[in-house]
């Protein structure tokens, strides 16, 4: 939404002009905004293994993101598990090798 205050001062007369625009997001002929693509792409799962630092990173920067819900997150807890560097539990082990098996 887009507001534009116009003020014309003419002598003894005010006059005040609101403008209000309003437009459509996300329509279906639209797409995907730039932003909803950024997001996209940062949890996407990568095409190859992580290197421990790489699943370092990845965690630190996804530590807000379930592991359910996010591929780049699952394959950096499975690089820190196959490295020793972490224990799953039950759950989070089926979570990550059953559930979704192998994502690369």
């Amino acid at each position: 939404m887009t507001v534009a205050v116009v003020v014309v001062c003419a002598a003894s007369l005010v006059v005040v002009v609101i403008v209000v625009v309003v437009r459509r997001r996300g329509t279906a002929s639209e797409g995907p905004s730039v932003w909803e693509l950024q997001a996209e792409m940062r949890h996407r799962a990568p095409d190859r293994p992580l290197s421990v630092a790489e699943a370092r990173k990845v965690d630190r920067e996804h530590r807000r993101c379930d592991a359910a819900s996010c591929p780049i997150k699952r394959a950096a807890l499975r690089t820190k598990f196959r490295a020793g560097l972490m224990v799953p539990t039950a759950e989070l082990h089926r979570l990550l090798f059953d559930r979704f098996g192998a994502e690369y």
